[in-house]
């Protein structure tokens, strides 16, 4: 199953808090959210794009030091995880204390609460949903908190454009042919050929974005460029041929078979 779509259905069995609800936790400062996560900590491209501005350091040297890449189940498309030390704890946790509080991630930054961005197909919009997901492990004092205010107070207030861009710019990129036919072959192209397209797609869904510009904006551009970027792109094109069979329809588009098409070039 889809991890966002696991994440929106447990967050479906808690109630919906808009952001003038309150809420009663307080947080001790004891590090025991960093611990022992049960479910995966995904990060969207708006969180990659923080850690890169806030660690100033390149993709490869966060991979290596605090995330994992992996492949969607369905999706196929690339995405990062946290990555936990031998005992269980994130690697950004350091004496205790999150070493990137200022630029933590926004599943991080919001806990307790859990928030999932989803396509409404009535609307065909993506919509933003809050929900107290965890009572925390926290055994501090509980006070009302007001949503909006839990927001402003890591200055995310505003990070429901920046997520909603991305999200609406992976939506763009699943519904592009190539990569609904990508999807498709995906268990039957060769691992060489799998981790071309992988790294293709990363490019696209992570590097080079100006960490001094805002990030929907770039995001929205791109998302306007993708038809071009994916069916322009030779190396994509190459890697398709290759996977095809003789007689699958040919994914240059032709309406032809493989073998009265492109094979012939």
């Amino acid at each position: 199953m889809n991890l966002m779509q696991e994440k929106y259905d447990r967050m479906q069995k808690s109630p919906e808090l808009n952001e003038w609800d309150t809420f009663d936790f307080e947080c001790t400062g004891c590090g025991g959210c960093c611990y022992n996560q049960h479910n995966e900590i995904i990060l969207s491209g708006y969180d990659f794009f923080r850690l890169k501005k806030g660690l100033r350091l390149p993709s490869y040297e966060i991979l290596r030091k605090y995330c994992d890449f992996m492949v969607g189940h369905s999706s196929r498309l690339p995405f990062h995880i946290l990555s936990m030390d031998y005992f269980g704890a994130c690697k950004f946790l350091k004496d205790k204390k999150c070493s990137c509080h200022e630029f933590k991630p926004i599943t991080c930054a919001l806990y307790p609460l859990g928030r999932a961005v989803m396509l409404n197909k009535t609307t065909n919009k993506m919509e933003v949903k809050y929900a107290l997901t965890s009572k925390g492990k926290c055994s501090g004092k509980s006070n009302p908190i007001l949503v909006s205010d839990w927001l402003k107070k890591f200055n995310i207030q505003n990070s429901e454009t920046q997520v909603q861009s991305f999200f609406n710019f992976i939506m763009t990129l699943s519904d592009q042919e190539a990569i609904k036919l990508y999807t498709k072959k995906f268990d039957f192209l060769d691992k060489k050929i799998k981790f071309e397209i992988s790294m293709f797609l990363y490019d696209i869904l992570y590097e080079d974005f100006n960490l001094e510009e805002d990030y929907a904006t770039q995001v929205n551009l791109r998302t306007e460029q993708l038809p071009d970027l994916i069916n322009n792109s030779e190396i994509f094109k190459s890697l398709f041929i290759k996977g095809q069979g003789r007689n699958d329809m040919c994914s240059c588009g032709s309406g032809k078979k493989y073998k009265n098409c492109c094979l012939k070039k």
